[in-house]
């Protein structure tokens, strides 16, 4: 029932056979699974869930840019040059 082998199946054999893998196959397989792997990790870091910072407050904090505004207007008022400095710790 097995046919005998002809010539055609040995030429198909070695036309199936690997390539072979030249410097320049490797690095454009290297790359394009570098691009794969890199949009994964892109796509994984934008919708990963970041929690929300804790952000501290205090009620003092309204007042104190209160005064902070009003020493500003009161040196503009007086052509001081005064520096307006909300981020300082107070």
């Amino acid at each position: 029932m097995n046919a005998p082998s002809s010539p055609r199946n040995g030429t198909v054999a070695k036309e199936m056979s690997p390539r072979k893998l030249t410097p320049l196959r490797l690095a454009f397989r290297i790359v394009r699974w570098t691009t794969y792997l890199g949009a994964i990790i892109t796509l994984l870091m934008a919708f990963h869930a970041v929690p929300a910072p804790i952000v501290v407050t205090s009620p003092q904090a309204a007042a104190k840019v209160e005064q902070k505004f009003e020493a500003v207007e009161q040196a503009v008022a007086a052509a001081s040059p005064r520096r307006f400095a909300s981020i300082r710790p107070s």
